[in-house]
């Protein structure tokens, strides 16, 4: 799997909302899931705090768990979109299919 890079050219269109390279990206071999250092949050839980909703349907299609626990604030994808106003995306978000 690619990180580095890859994953901040991701988590870039995923912020802001660039759906072409957001596409482009998730055809990688990119981590979904995988938190950078410097971000400590994946791409879906900062899309869903923007209330990208567009982009969070597409993380979420392509496998980008709603579990995950941001490191940066302890937030799933659904808890940051709550506490940001999304209510709609958040009850969304809750909807998903859970792993384990």
């Amino acid at each position: 799997m690619h990180i580095g890079g890859n994953w901040k050219a991701l988590y870039g269109a995923a912020r802001s909302g660039d759906l072409e390279q957001l596409d482009y990206w998730l055809k990688q071999d990119i981590d979904l899931d995988y938190q950078h250092n410097e971000f400590g949050t994946t791409a879906l839980i900062a899309a869903a705090e923007l209330g990208r909703r567009d982009v969070c349907e597409r993380l979420v299609a392509r496998g980008a768990s709603v579990d995950v626990v941001s490191d940066w604030d302890g937030y799933t994808a659904q808890q940051a979109a709550q506490d940001a106003g999304h209510t709609a995306l958040a009850a969304w978000l809750g909807a998903q299919p859970r792993r384990g």
